[in-house]
């Protein structure tokens, strides 16, 4: 019998007494706050480099051509 009535007390007192404290991330979900998003800040920062990176490179682009002169003074010399 007791082990009953433990059990309806403990439904109707759960709500008082000692609670879990509340974190930051939960009381600003309850109030509608957004909190910054720091990760994607982070990664459009690295884009960006990256992006700059890449300009810098196309505008230092150099493109050499070699041409092997065994091959052209064998052919002048036939």
């Amino acid at each position: 019998m007791g082990i009953i009535v433990g059990i309806i007390l403990g439904f109707i007192y759960r709500k008082q007494g000692p609670q879990r404290p509340k974190y930051v991330y939960e009381i600003e979900k309850e109030l509608g706050i957004e909190p910054p998003d720091l990760e994607g800040e982070y990664w459009q920062k690295v884009r960006e480099e990256e992006e700059k990176r890449a300009a810098q490179e196309e505008e230092l682009k150099i493109v050499y051509h070699i041409k092997n002169q065994d091959k052209e003074d064998n052919n002048t010399e036939k």
